[in-house]
């Protein structure tokens, strides 16, 4: 059985007219971001030393370069969401991500790193469940472990078992709070309507090589439906979710069950000096994690930097 690691971003390289240059791969594409940026960084020895090491083992590791996908001119870029700079450490920190995650992840498996040029988080969230429909269903039989960008691996991981679970998702949203109504209002779905007991975070999803069709039917209808709000994607994952687990025998009114926090550890960059919270947030110890999220969209910068400090 293939396991397929799966990592998106979005980059934007659309600052220049001659476009007949810019088929850029991947590498090439956060290779020029940081550059353009670099002075910027100048103070960032203990960054800017490990960088290129770490860009030159991740081209050798990634068995998929896809080119950037073309919008048109004159739109709103996405890095335009962040202040000044602040895109170049949304890129490092994808870098430093994925450098983790190859280095830790001790299963047998393929990387694929999708860049997506999009002009806004909408597009881009609708974008990506659209690619990772597809890559899915191109690779079968696999399975495939999406991590975001802002995700960090500090110990040994392996891709979970399927068997009972064939989606998964790993921490709770906002621990120990067990329901949250979707932000879409009333939709139904096969398994009853969008009230989620166990709403879990979104940012590490692995999807089994046996989902039923109907699941990813379920997932379908919320695409078809689209609404405009930041979670929206996190709450279509969370429906396909709840679905999976009422198959296992309403295990989704059982008090009993709890995700596994080690491998989706929470650790909101904004609130790391409340160790208590966050262990309380979690259930354990940071000691005990795999991969940690650090919800970088709350300070970016102080995420490299801790990432570079502490863990990586």
């Amino acid at each position: 059985m293939e396991n397929i690691i799966l990592r998106t971003r979005a980059v934007n390289l659309r600052n220049r007219s001659d476009e007949s240059s810019y088929e850029l791969t991947t590498f090439q594409a956060l290779k020029v971001k940081i550059l353009q940026s670099s002075r910027k960084m100048a103070q960032k020895s203990k960054f800017t030393k490990n960088i290129w090491s770490i860009l030159a083992r991740l081209k050798q590791n990634f068995a998929n370069k896809d080119g950037l996908i073309n919008r048109p001119e004159n739109e709103p870029s996405i890095d335009n969401f962040y202040k000044d700079g602040e895109s170049l450490y949304q890129n490092s920190l994808f870098l430093l991500s994925c450098a983790t995650v190859e280095k830790y992840c001790t299963s047998r498996k393929t990387t694929i790193i999708k860049i997506h040029d999009e002009s806004n988080f909408q597009s881009l969230f609708k974008r990506n469940y659209s690619y990772i429909r597809e890559t899915f269903q191109k690779n079968q039989p696999a399975n495939l472990l999406y991590i975001g960008g802002d995700v960090i691996a500090i110990r040994d991981f392996e891709f979970p078992p399927t068997d009972k679970l064939p989606f998964q998702m790993f921490n709770y949203a906002k621990f120990p709070e067990k329901y949250h109504n979707s932000r879409a209002g009333e939709r139904n779905f096969h398994g009853g309507g969008c009230f989620f007991e166990h709403y879990l975070n979104a940012e590490i999803r692995l999807y089994g090589h046996n989902i039923p069709e109907d699941v990813w039917k379920i997932g379908d209808n919320w695409f078809d439906n689209w609404v405009n709000y930041w979670e929206y994607e996190q709450d279509l994952w969370n429906a396909m979710f709840r679905a999976i687990l009422e198959r296992e025998g309403n295990i989704v009114n059982n008090s009993s069950f709890l995700p596994n926090p080690s491998f989706s550890f929470q650790m909101p960059i904004n609130e790391i000096k409340d160790q208590r919270k966050i262990q309380d947030w979690n259930g354990i110890s940071i000691s005990s994690a795999k991969l940690v999220h650090l919800h970088s969209s709350r300070g970016v910068k102080n995420a490299v930097d801790f990432v570079i400090e502490n863990l990586s």
